[in-house]
């Protein structure tokens, strides 16, 4: 059994590159013709990535259940791209290692697994119940560019919203609002075209392929300027919740403003893993100001139409079909984030990220320091602390607020780019 499935991975595998390739060959017939496409791929050819080790160490639940103890994830990476007869090309691979003290299946972000990919390109090099090893391809592209426009194939990163904090139009492979780390969009498996007109306009088409058919998505996206005033669309259907959004950003007098909000149809409302509203809305409105001082400040309200307003409602709303596919990151449905930085010097920032759950008075706040040690090796140092109403000890699996209900957790994050 086990040598009938890696057969058949490797077989999935073969028949995404040989998708890829005969796509090449579609555009560019002589593409593979001569001994000049050699020598056009190795002089082409750049190499980049990173080495980022990640240590934390979660402080004791209030919550029954949830890990303590330390874990550290260690990342490998290397990105190979190029242009080849006109076509551009991308490859990454990304190694993780990561240990633990509690079992690694509890610890929910370092385990999350996209919907958005059809083909399984991830090798698990060893794993047991406190460690494991993973070998994955997050960009495996080519993209044909053209006078007004571009066609793109493979694994790519896509995001559509503007907002710096939560982007209620990053609908894809959103990143966590607490990420650590916003450098690199995980990779989906998807075809988009791209048409650009006037200055800064932009219509495009999406076609998001996921790991069962329930979870493709097919989306049409819109941006153009006008009189200063960057406008947004998107609409289509999201693993099979009809969806439509808009957004804006601007300046005013020195303060940004950014604007988004997106209206869905709940897919299997009230089944186990679905929904758990039959529509629902996710909107947000953000303002940055820099002071005369050099601290800059932002700012967000956030509505989440996904979550609750009973605490005690909170654990569906984790196991719901938004969470699960990475769509919502908040359980609630009112919050104030906050996000001041002040740079002391160029080389050394302090960041303050901050989530106030409005309704069950809760918060969330991490101060970090970023230093930049030298031009390719950065040092943050973090902790995050949590306020709220802990559980009932005669209910210690019922939350009663949002942030309450979780440790302190802290480390250090290195990270070195090549």
């Amino acid at each position: 059994m086990a040598d009938l499935i890696r057969r058949s991975r490797l077989f999935t595998i073969i028949k995404e590159i040989r998708i890829l390739w005969i796509f090449i060959i579609l555009l560019s017939p002589s593409f593979l013709s001569t001994k000049a496409f050699c020598e056009d791929l190795l002089s082409n050819i750049e190499i980049s990535g990173y080495v980022k080790s990640l240590n934390t160490v979660m402080q004791p639940s209030p919550l029954a259940g949830l890990p303590s103890g330390f874990i550290t994830s260690n990342q490998q990476r290397i990105d190979l791209t190029g242009e080849v007869r006109d076509i551009d090309f991308e490859v990454s691979a990304e190694n993780n290692l990561i240990f633990s003290e509690a079992a690694l299946s509890e610890f929910d972000p370092f385990t999350h697994n996209s919907v958005n990919r059809i083909i399984n390109l991830e090798s698990t090099i060893f794993t047991d119940k406190y460690s494991e090893d993973k070998l994955d391809i997050d960009r495996l592209l080519i993209r044909k560019n053209f006078d007004y426009g571009e066609l793109t194939v493979g694994r790519q990163a896509i995001g559509y919203g503007r907002m710096s904090m939560v982007s209620p139009l990053d609908v894809i492979e959103p990143f966590s609002p607490d990420a650590l780390d916003t450098d690199t969009r995980s990779g989906v498996d998807a075809v988009r075209a791209t048409h650009y007109f006037d200055l800064g306009g932009q219509l495009g088409g999406s076609i998001v392929l996921g790991d069962e058919e329930e979870n493709n998505s097919y989306l049409l996206n819109f941006s153009q300027n006008v009189n200063g005033i960057d406008i947004l669309g998107i609409c289509g259907s999201l693993r099979e919740r009809p969806m439509l959004g808009a957004g804006f950003a601007t300046d005013i007098g020195g303060m940004g403003l950014k604007a988004e909000a997106v209206f869905y149809i709940g897919k299997d409302v009230n089944q186990e893993g679905g929904d758990i509203h039959s529509s629902f809305a996710v909107g947000g409105i953000e303002a940055w100001y820099r002071f005369e001082n050099g601290i800059n400040f932002i700012v967000e309200y956030l509505y989440n139409g996904a979550g609750e307003n009973d605490p005690a409602k909170y654990l569906e709303v984790k196991s719901s079909a938004a969470n699960n596919e990475g769509l919502n990151a908040f359980y609630g449905q009112h919050y104030l984030l906050f996000g001041p930085s002040y740079a002391f010097t160029p080389l050394v920032e302090l960041k303050i990220l901050s989530f106030w759950n409005i309704l069950d008075g809760s918060v969330f706040a991490r101060p970090l320091l970023d230093i930049s040690v030298t031009d390719n090796t950065d040092v943050q140092l973090f902790w995050a602390m949590t306020t709220g109403a802990e559980p009932s000890p005669a209910t210690p699996n019922i939350p009663r607020s949002e942030f309450g209900s979780i440790g302190d957790y802290g480390g250090v994050y290195l990270k070195y780019y090549f």
